[in-house]
Parts: C-alpha cells; sequence; structure tokens
C-alpha cells in the first residue's frame, strides 16, 4: 500500500486528499442529517407552550426603485 503513495506524484496526492475529505464531510452531513431528525421530534414534543409564548412580528423594508 505504501509503494503506491510513493509513485504518485504530488498532485495526485493531493487530488486523493482532496477526495477524502470530501468524503468525509458527506459522511458527516449523513449521519448528522439523520442524527438531527430524531433530535428534533424529541425536542419539539419537551417543548412547552403557555400563553407566555409570544412571537415576534418580522419587519418589512420596501424598498424604492426610484435612483
Amino acid at each position: 500500500m505504501l509503494e503506491i503513495f510513493r509513485s504518485l506524484s504530488d498532485d495526485q496526492i493531493a487530488l486523493l486528499g482532496c477526495v477524502a475529505a470530501l468524503s468525509a464531510a458527506g459522511l458527516t452531513m449523513f449521519f448528522s442529517f439523520y442524527v438531527g431528525q430524531s433530535n428534533r421530534k424529541d425536542v419539539q414534543a419537551r417543548i412547552p407552550t403557555t400563553k407566555q409564548t409570544v412571537r415576534l412580528q418580522q419587519q418589512v423594508r420596501k424598498h424604492d426603485k426610484a435612483a
């Protein structure tokens, strides 16, 4: 296995590193998506809904097109 890395050029090793990094990031996103969904269902069930909960209004800004 080590002989394969010795025969590769610097550019090829860099490409292998990029592929490994992208694969690791994809696997992390894949697992965090499913873990996040299972935790989200539990959190929504634990959030108490009371009359003290106030929904904040969003500000809407209108832009003039006169320039």
